[in-house]
């Protein structure tokens, strides 16, 4: 089994993802550098690679993290998505908020410098 190259965290948060026309509240279960666990409160079955937004607004704060993302894996009412375009803005707030839940800022910062040389 190969090891991740991106360091998941956990963080619990409500998020809102839409495909297409639908869109649907799930919890985040955990996040990293290129992708985010989901759960939704019922079985959504997509089709694989779908193509979707998700929106993590930041508890206690009016930011919210804004990913373009595709739909990597699914079990039940557990989905893995890979983050495929973020802003600016967005990518720098989840750089903190790794950094902060690591307590490893240079190893986060390593990770965005291989990210960013990829």
């Amino acid at each position: 089994m190969s090891e991740r190259q991106y360091r998941r965290i956990p963080f619990e948060a409500e998020v809102q993802l839409a495909a297409g026309e639908h869109s649907w509240s799930c919890r985040l279960l955990d996040i990293a550098l290129k992708g985010a666990l989901l759960e939704s409160s019922v079985p959504l079955n997509l089709p694989p690679e779908t193509m979707a937004r998700i929106a993590i607004p930041l508890p206690g704060s009016a930011i919210t993290l804004d990913f373009q993302a595709m739909l990597a894996h699914q079990e039940a009412t557990h989905l893995g998505f890979k983050f495929l375009h973020e802003d600016l803005d967005t990518l720098t707030h989840l750089r903190t908020l790794l950094e902060l839940n690591t307590g490893d800022p240079e190893g986060i910062r390593s990770e965005l410098l291989t990210w960013l040389k990829g």
